[in-house]
């Protein structure tokens, strides 16, 4: 008998103190011994996961319902076990299959792991082939092959011994309901589902168990001579996988695990409106979802990234957990060594997108940020450290010692070029520091645009003591810092994916929000037979935020009405932070179901000139409406999922399709007219059921969208 501990990486088993007449094992409690303990979970809670072990998944430990265990001492386990936090009782973003071998030890090792969840479920989405809705059962291979019951989808799904996934047997209850799914449809909260041999004549049988009776199914081409999977032994041991060649992840995946800057994908996104402040300030930065790291709670780092054709931009905040003290800059060279005790903040760039994978590369470059005492004043600094220079000017050369295992690198230097600005937080325990890096000081990084791709990683150390990394790809960064060589080195195989962001299709990521709006007598209608009538009160009713919006307003009594309860409605400031989307729902923790309202966001558009761009919304599945006014005039409205009266809107709703085959919804673009100076866009989302996510994407000629600023603010910080 096996026991998957709750709370731990850990799995136990006990064996039977003896059987009864029938052969049923018999187990007195006592006994217990540890099976096995994951090795992923582990290195995940102790932070040393790397990108092929573990880095990408999000659990450290065993913790829901619904996981199993099979196999045997002898061949060892498989485990079949959900991660991250659930969409429901039944879904959740990660299932992982995992095959444990004995190790000769005594013990077991972790040979594979697999496994992938539906993209997007919770947004409505169907599964693609080798995509699982809701793993349950798993049970140990006959002849080579491995099954996993999905209980949600009525589903089961075939993997190899080696953990390649193979095929899926019966009809998925979401893509094919029933009359269609005939009898191969199982869906529903499937309980229970297995295979096993039938010694007596070979076959393998499927037993399935739903909110249907327990169903008995032959599967043909499975048997225990037969297996219609052939292994290739041609392929390659081993690829090796350019910046340019790894794809963009989804989206979606990337919100799951906290946006783009903590899931090891650093994004530098444009410059919009010209550079942004440099006065330590979050003006003109807000639009870019930050990278961020900590060495604890206390110990924090948070990046920004921008970019325009000739400059990268980056807003670095650091916390120490303990007042800032400013250290002697010279000898500059080594401000980041360990005898220096200073704090410093690291950024690693391949310059050559193209370089193969490798250590000491021309255009590789490490850049030092800090604050520095100098003839009694504060100084902002930036060392470069090239291991191959390819630059103007002479080299200064520095060589890293230990006479054994030495540093070189070709150049070393302050980089006066580099504009440098900072601030020092109110507690004195941390600080900002800005820098606006001239692509010159770069070596072969290419004029920046959208679509560039490259390596990158982020680095502080705190106290000459204390360092810690942002990314650690391969395990390879080293966080000694007792060592000059060590901590000199980039440390390339640690490095992460970095992608500038096309200017095209910007998203506005910072908003006010407020709501949602209701009316009085709501909680009184039923949500499913009442749907027409609040449908019809709430897209025909008129809020305060359209005929003025101002950020100061407080607004109660019987608008606020909800189905849940009466609100005190203010606005509140909102970036999109992990992925483009406005989701209400966490802006307004508006998060009981039902309760069925309307919200409000607002943002501003900056154009020095009249300026023709084009807007699109993006958003998911249910009902719900979308309105949007640019300078109070309404442009075409979105309308899902339930009836209405064009009576209720004065213009026609907006043509739309999905996005990608999934069920995420676009609207056409919209052509808009910008005024001269700030222009307001008013957005207006009254919802019913389904996701509360919508985006908001702007697009155009390029040479327009460079030029426009976006904020969340009035110009004048005050209510319009």
């Amino acid at each position: 008998m096996t026991w998957i501990q709750a709370g731990s990486p850990h799995i136990w088993r006990i064996a039977p103190s003896s059987f009864d007449q029938h052969g049923n094992p018999i187990f007195d409690g006592r006994g217990w011994q540890k099976l096995l303990t994951d090795p992923i979970y582990v290195a995940r809670a102790q932070r040393k996961a790397t990108a092929l072990y573990g880095g990408n998944e999000l659990a450290d430990k065993f913790e829901w319902e619904w996981e199993f265990v099979d196999g045997s001492p002898g061949e060892g386990f498989y485990v079949c076990a959900r991660g991250g936090k659930p969409f429901d009782a039944n879904s959740a973003p990660q299932y992982k299959i995992s095959r444990y071998v004995p190790d000769g030890k005594g013990g077991y090792v972790l040979k594979w792991r697999t496994g992938r969840a539906v993209y997007g479920r919770q947004l409505g989405a169907l599964a693609e082939p080798g995509e699982i809705y809701s793993a349950l059962i798993i049970t140990r291979p006959v002849n080579g092959l491995l099954g996993v019951q999905d209980s949600w989808g009525g589903l089961y799904h075939i993997y190899t011994d080696d953990g390649l996934y193979v095929d899926t047997l019966f009809s998925d209850s979401f893509r094919y309901p029933l009359p269609k799914g005939g009898v191969y449809f199982l869906g529903g909260e499937n309980f229970s589902g297995y295979h096993f041999l039938n010694k007596k004549n070979g076959k393998v049988y499927i037993c399935m168990t739903a909110n249907n009776p327990c169903c008995l199914f032959e599967v043909q081409g499975w048997t225990s001579q037969q297996n219609p999977v052939r292994r290739l032994t041609t392929l390659p041991r081993a690829v090796t996988l350019e910046a340019q060649q790894i794809a963009s992840p989804p989206e979606h995946a990337l919100r799951l695990r906290g946006g783009a800057g903590k899931a090891w994908l650093a994004r530098f996104y444009p410059a919009l409106g010209g550079p942004p402040s440099l006065d330590g300030s979050l003006e003109g930065w807000q639009t870019c979802t930050p990278v961020s790291f900590q060495a604890s709670d206390q110990q924090t780092v948070e990046v920004r990234c921008l970019y325009d054709p000739e400059h990268l931009y980056l807003r670095w905040h650091a916390r120490l957990g303990r007042r800032f003290e400013a250290k002697p800059l010279h000898p500059a060279d080594r401000i980041f060594t360990h005898d220096r005790g200073a704090d410093t903040l690291s950024f690693y760039l391949q310059g050559d997108p193209q370089a193969k994978p490798g250590t000491d590369r021309p255009g590789d470059v490490r850049l030092v940020f800090g604050i520095f005492e100098e003839n009694g004043r504060l100084r902002p600094v930036c060392l470069g450290m090239y291991p191959k220079w390819s630059g103007p000017g002479k080299a200064n050369p520095v060589t890293y010692g230990s006479a054994v295992t030495p540093a070189a690198f070709e150049h070393v230097a302050l980089l006066e070029d580099v504009r440098l600005n900072y601030q020092l937080d109110a507690d004195g325990q941390g600080f900002v520091l800005v820098a606006a890096v001239p692509r010159k000081v770069l070596p072969r990084l290419p004029p920046l645009h959208g679509g560039l791709r490259s390596f990158v990683n982020f680095e502080a150390t705190f106290g000459g003591r204390n360092k810690f990394w942002w990314a650690n790809a391969d395990g390879s960064a080293s966080v000694i810092t007792l060592d000059e060589p060590a901590e000199a080195r980039l440390y390339q195989g640690s490095w992460a994916p970095a992608q500038w962001v096309d200017i095209h299709n910007q998203a506005i990521r910072s908003w006010n929000v407020i709501g949602p709006f209701g009316f009085e007598r709501l909680p009184r209608l039923r949500h499913v037979e009442d749907r027409p009538i609040i449908w019809e009160t709430l897209l025909r009713a008129t809020f305060p935020p359209e005929t003025q919006v101002d950020l100061k307003a407080r607004y109660q009594g019987p608008m606020t009405q909800t189905r849940q309860k009466q609100r005190t409605l203010t606005w509140q400031s909102y970036n999109t932070g992990a992925g483009d989307f406005l989701d209400f729902q966490q802006a307004l923790d508006w998060k009981q179901y039902p309760d069925e309202g309307a919200a409000y966001a607002v943002a501003y558009i900056y154009s020095p000139a009249a300026a023709d761009i084009q807007l699109r919304l993006l958003h998911a599945g249910g009902t719900h409406a979308l309105r949007v006014w640019l300078n109070d005039k309404l442009l075409p409205p979105v309308v899902q999922g339930e009836t209405f009266s064009p009576q209720w809107f004065p213009v026609a709703p907006a043509r739309e399709k999905p996005v990608s085959g999934r069920t995420v919804q676009a609207t056409a673009p919209q052509a808009v007219r910008l005024q001269a100076g700030w222009n307001q866009l008013l957005l207006r989302f009254d919802w019913i059921w389904g996701a509360q996510q919508v985006d908001v994407l702007i697009d155009g000629d390029e040479r327009i969208l460079w030029q426009l600023r976006l904020q969340a603010q009035p110009p004048d910080h005050a209510s319009k």
